[in-house]
């Protein structure tokens, strides 16, 4: 029986593997090859998921914004405008791993 793929989880793997590459080697170290291989798949898995290199960056570009953007919603509810402001202006910031490496 053929094995089910969840292509969304596939995607986000993938951007995240790009990320690692950027991290590691410079964004001049990603290609389908390295990519590929750092996610642990062949070039034709990844090709499936991402026609070009272009098509991969831009969607591991895209999971870094809607993350940032997830966390800015929640800093929105705050009802002081100061304290507000400061903590989104704060998720710019380099202030944790997580946001480091984005």
């Amino acid at each position: 029986m053929p094995r089910l793929i969840d292509h969304a989880r596939r995607e986000d793997e993938l951007a995240e593997a790009v990320w690692r590459v950027i991290r590691r080697e410079g964004a001049s170290g990603v290609s389908v090859r390295t990519v590929a291989a750092e996610a642990g798949l062949s070039t034709g898995s990844l090709r499936h998921s991402f026609p070009s290199r272009i098509d991969l960056v831009a969607h591991a570009t895209e999971l870094v914004a809607r993350r940032i953007d997830a966390r800015i919603r929640t800093r929105r509810a705050d009802p002081d405008a100061r304290r507000r402001a400061v903590r989104i202006l704060a998720e710019h910031l380099p202030l944790d791993d997580a946001r480091r490496a984005e």
